[in-house]
């Protein structure tokens, strides 16, 4: 059901969308000969975005600099981030190192418009940059190299290091797509594991037993509305790293949004190029293989939007705006005072055809709120408010006319009202963000004094949006969510530590 209405959704944004097409691949290189150089792996996997692991100082390739935790350099036709290990953190050794490459032909250096470096006590096992492209995608892209489970408290430095990622995470605007490369060094476990909407976040094609660091990885995964890609994949099926005394298991994984592995054309796992990779006359691997992912992603022309049915906070906010509701019912009272309006009217009555008369009332209204700006601004750009929206739909109109615009003082005049209009945007998003939050507050207090317990915990919900990502992330549109009866049973018979009450059901319809 996830996948064919994600494919519905898509075909229908066909005509209106640009298709972009990306190939991503991971690698962890420590099995790589100490002197191959980087073009040439770089050359051998391919894609447009290649993010390497255990990159390491002994091969030549750039090393930390006191107070630069990341480098950046030009390789044939990559764009290369290198974030290299800090030789004084107790954390890291010299085979950590981080390098994110990118095809300056698809996703060029100028279209990176932020690095993101942990603190120097992870130097070298977390790094991740933003590309915005102005005719493309919006991709946020993270590199992880995550401890293995033998060393000293490996536990804890695996959640620090989760941590960091869903704090960046937590910042990144709506319309952006996370993908995170990372070696976990962990073991997700036979068992599927579905979102808050029925997405699939963990496939059935992770044929191994669950670790310590496994039930971290899910726990991530399932607060930021992440899914695995490569597990959810026959394609894809098979371990990625392998021990020359026969242990082998899958530990390098591809991350990014439910919504986005509906649109993999390919996902797979490169055996016979890493065994290409590590040392000339192998028999056998000896360790890590290459994860590729492939898929086509839409770019959506935001004033060409899909529009979306109307919601009960949209109704309320329409009903709680006062100017909004003065301008309908003027129009409505314009529509009503006009001549062939009364004539129909009379008509109607004249005949007792109260159907008559209700249909014209209804094609008014609807003809109405089509041409009404307020809802047309809605329509065209689904946001958290109706202020947004129409901020939005200025922001539109002002660039057409940018586009149109020939004088220059009419093209400096525009380029400051956008500039104003941009602050507005992102104040405007802030109060009503703020006021969402106290508006789940007082429905929850108030719902909670009157034991109305559903209403309680629906609010609740929606405060803490444990399900929905970190700042209710979907791609490209909100996702709506109303639990099951069932689901807030099975909920209510957790314990108090896992957002519980220990309840018992006496009856149920």
């Amino acid at each position: 059901m996830f996948r064919s209405a994600c494919d519905a959704w898509y075909k229908a944004a066909n005509t209106v969308s640009v298709f972009h097409k990306f190939k991503f691949t991971g690698y962890n290189c420590q099995a790589l000969p100490n002197h191959r150089p980087l073009s040439v792996v770089l050359g051998k996997l391919r894609g447009d975005v290649i993010a390497l692991q255990a990159t390491g100082s002994s091969r030549g390739w750039p090393v930390h600099k006191e107070n630069q935790p990341y480098h950046y350099t030009n390789l044939s036709r990559y764009s290369i981030y290198t974030w290299p290990y800090n030789s004084s953190s107790r954390l890291v050794n010299r085979s950590c190192g981080l390098i994110l490459a990118l095809d300056r032909r698809t996703l060029p250096s100028t279209a990176v418009t932020k690095l993101y470096a942990p603190d120097s006590e992870l130097e070298g096992r977390a790094g991740g940059l933003r590309v915005r492209l102005r005719k493309g995608p919006d991709l946020t892209v993270f590199n992880l190299y995550f401890l293995p489970s033998r060393y000293p408290n490996s536990v804890a430095i695996c959640r620090k290091m989760w941590n960091w990622l869903e704090i960046q995470l937590s910042r990144l605007p709506a319309r952006t797509l996370p993908i995170v490369f990372t070696d976990a060094n962990a073991r997700l476990g036979t068992t599927c594991m579905y979102s808050s909407d029925g997405a699939l976040l963990v496939g059935p094609y992770s044929d191994q037993r669950e670790n310590a660091a496994g039930s971290m990885f899910r726990s991530f995964l399932l607060r930021n509305n992440l899914a695995a890609i490569n597990t959810i994949f026959r394609s894809a099926r098979g371990h990625t790293w392998y021990c020359t005394k026969g242990f082998s298991a899958c530990i390098d994984y591809i991350l990014s949004l439910p919504y986005a592995a509906a649109l993999t054309d390919k996902c797979c796992i490169q055996r016979s190029l890493g065994h290409k990779l590590q040392l000339p006359n192998s028999e056998q691997l000896a360790d890590h293989v290459p994860v590729h992912w492939e898929l086509t992603m839409p770019t959506l022309f935001p004033q060409q939007r899909t529009s979306t049915a109307w919601t009960r906070p949209q109704v309320d906010e329409f009903l709680s705006n006062e100017k909004s509701m003065v301008d309908l019912c003027t129009q409505c009272d314009a529509w009503a005072a006009d001549d062939y309006t009364r004539s129909c009217s009379s008509h109607a009555i004249t005949n007792n055809d109260v159907d008559e008369y209700y249909h014209n009332l209804h094609c008014f209204i609807f003809s109405l709120l089509d041409t009404w700006k307020p809802n047309r601004a809605v329509q065209h750009f689904p946001c958290e408010s109706t202020a947004v929206a129409t901020l939005l739909d200025r922001k539109w109109e002002l660039k057409t006319q940018l586009m149109a615009a020939d004088d220059y003082d009419l093209i400096l005049f525009l380029q400051c009202q956008l500039h104003i209009l941009h602050q507005h945007i992102r104040l405007e998003r802030e109060r009503s963000w703020s006021d969402r939050q106290k508006r789940l507050s007082t429905a929850v207090l108030d719902h909670s004094r009157h034991k109305r317990w559903r209403h309680a915990w629906f609010a609740a919900r929606a405060l803490v949006q444990p399900g929905l990502g970190s700042r209710g992330r979907a791609y490209h549109f909100p996702m709506p969510y109303r639990p099951a009866v069932s689901e807030w049973l099975n909920a209510m018979k957790k314990e108090g530590r896992h957002r519980g009450c220990r309840s018992r059901t006496i009856w149920q319809d």
